[in-house]
């Protein structure tokens, strides 16, 4: 008797039973998700320095956010930013809530025309009236201001930057083996215009100089990887901040699994 006929197909030179074929077929599990949100507040130091020990230890840390919460519902905490970003195990994602300031960085020099009017002197009427010629001589009478043009050095604009101001997320998630821990590489940072200060730029070849403004930046950044759990509150870093004065300023993740269907 003869025995069963049995496909078989050769592929690239590799001999393909159909069970090797049915191995392929199977639908791939799809990757879990990961939501994220950042808490970026400013609390005064007093209020601040109790609760930052209790946001590094995993036990007390939701508590503790729930109390900054509470500070920022009584207008006694400063909300920053609070955005959400939901993504892929394996799939970096950003979150961005900036506002765009575009200022100059390259003047070129420039002279221009300046009009002044400055009042005439009433001594200088007087002696002008002193030594006047006589009545039907006099010429008409000069008016009460007189009128000048100044030459003044100016800065002129010509090169100009854009800057992002406001909270930026960036982050890699990968969920691990035990589907709870979840590694992360990430980027957060808060850059925000301190103030326009004033300088002085000077024209080499004429020695005349012109007052500018130029920005004044600062930003709160936090780079790195680290592992946590589903469900966890992380503090990932506490700046004190130059303007306002007395406050700080924290960053504080939460990081939860989510199904995906």
């Amino acid at each position: 008797m003869r025995a069963p006929f049995r496909l078989i197909v050769m592929i690239g030179g590799i001999l393909i039973s159909p069970e090797m074929l049915g191995q392929d077929t199977a639908p791939a599990a799809p990757l879990p998700g990961v939501e994220f949100d950042l808490l970026v507040v400013q609390i005064p130091e007093g209020k601040a320095v109790p609760l930052i020990p209790q946001l590094r230890d995993q036990g007390r840390s939701e508590k503790a956010t729930d109390a900054i919460l509470a500070l920022v519902a009584s207008n006694e905490a400063r909300l920053i930013a609070w955005p959400v970003l939901a993504t892929k195990s394996g799939q970096r994602s950003v979150v961005e809530q900036v506002e765009e300031f575009r200022f100059a960085t390259e003047y070129k020099a420039a002279e221009k025309n300046r009009i002044v009017q400055t009042e005439r002197k009433e001594s200088d009427i007087q002696a002008e009236s002193k030594n006047a010629p006589p009545r039907n001589e006099m010429p008409p009478p000069e008016p009460a201001k007189v009128t000048t043009i100044q030459r003044e050095f100016d800065a002129i604009p010509h090169g100009f930057e854009t800057r992002n101001l406001g909270v930026t997320f960036e982050v890699e998630p990968l969920v691990g083996p035990d589907g709870t821990t979840i590694d992360l590489s990430f980027v957060a940072q808060h850059n925000w215009l301190l103030e326009m200060r004033r300088i002085e730029v000077e024209e080499k070849a004429s020695g005349k100089k012109v007052v500018i403004e130029q920005p004044q930046f600062l930003t709160n950044k936090v780079t790195t990887s680290m592992s946590v759990k589903d469900g966890d509150y992380t503090l990932l870093g506490s700046f004190k901040t130059t303007k306002p004065q007395g406050y700080i300023e924290l960053f504080i993740l939460r990081t939860q699994l989510k199904k995906v269907y």
